[in-house]
């Protein structure tokens, strides 16, 4: 966006509403992809207004005609460029990402939060534990806005996040902080590896499933995403194998794994014929996700 053009676009911009308006329409008429944690423009327009002016997302009406800086335009204008020009996602943008009901510290080194997971959690596992957990690990955290959330959902409970990357963690830290969660441990590990508890009543993960063959053929925005949170070798089944393998000897004699696997439920299914998957039905229908028992997981066993 040329200097003179920002100028000018400065000048016939005064309130919120303004702001607002114009950058919906540049976006509307745009080829960006939504899809990473927000699914449309208005929802956009407001995330990048509202971040740059420090306004919440519930400001009231007689807030629309607030007027705005000339510095804060600018810095408006700026983030549209980037989410347009270079299709950057709007949170990395804004570094916040917004995620059933709660924001989120995001940068480049995290997936951008938008399991399906979140949806099995809300359920508080009901259907699939006798009694509430007191133990849960949130295996590859990343933002850590799953063990987060579990947090929430099961204040009594000791959750435990783990990473293989220490930049992740400090990520997940921070959202731990931000969200005064005083019962998350966050651990560097690679998968089960340095593990403290030896026993969970839930383990729940969204581990890298995107088949590298695949991953060029996404629209460009995930390319702003790291390749170690997105994608898996052996046909984009590569860490899925290994923490089915191993996960029964992680969990309570009544435990759970809960596991989203994207689009891999058939190639799952076949590599793992003799395991009864029990598949979640998502809102959407667009991802997939299983659970298994210990008992269950440990059939496997008897073959490797």
């Amino acid at each position: 966006m040329k200097k003179e053009n920002v100028n000018e676009i400065i000048k016939r911009l005064y309130t919120v509403q303004d702001i607002i308006r114009w950058v919906f329409s540049c976006l509307s008429s745009s080829n960006v992809f939504y899809g990473h944690g927000i699914e449309n423009a208005w929802e956009e327009s407001l995330q990048l207004v509202l971040s740059n002016i420090n306004l919440p997302y519930e400001y009231t009406q007689d807030m629309r005609n607030a007027k705005i800086t000339k510095n804060e335009c600018s810095n408006i204008l700026n983030g549209i460029e980037k989410r347009i020009r270079k299709r950057i996602p709007m949170p990395y943008i804004t570094s916040k990402s917004l995620f059933y009901g709660y924001e989120f510290y995001v940068n480049q080194k995290v997936l951008i939060p938008r399991s399906y997971l979140v949806e099995v959690i809300n359920s508080r596992f009901r259907k699939y534990l006798r009694n509430k957990p007191s133990y849960i690990l949130d295996l590859g955290t990343g933002s850590g806005c799953l063990a987060i959330i579990c947090s929430y959902k099961f204040p009594k409970a000791v959750v435990e996040a783990s990473d293989v990357s220490s930049e992740v963690l400090n990520v997940a830290k921070y959202n731990v902080v931000k969200h005064r969660k005083n019962n998350i441990k966050l651990i560097k590990s690679d998968l089960f590896e340095n593990l403290s508890f030896k026993r969970y009543n839930v383990i729940i993960t969204n581990p890298p499933y995107v088949k590298r063959s695949e991953f060029k053929y996404l629209p460009y925005e995930y390319h702003y995403e790291p390749p170690l949170g997105l994608l898996a070798d052996e046909n984009g089944l590569e860490f899925i194998n290994k923490i089915i393998i191993n996960a029964y000897k992680y969990l309570t004699e009544n435990g759970i794994l809960v596991c989203e696997v994207g689009s891999n439920k058939e190639k799952l299914e076949e590599f793992f014929p003799e395991l009864p998957f029990k598949w979640f039905k998502f809102k959407d229908n667009c991802c997939n996700a299983f659970i298994l028992t210990r008992r269950e997981l440990m059939i496997p066993d008897m073959f490797f």
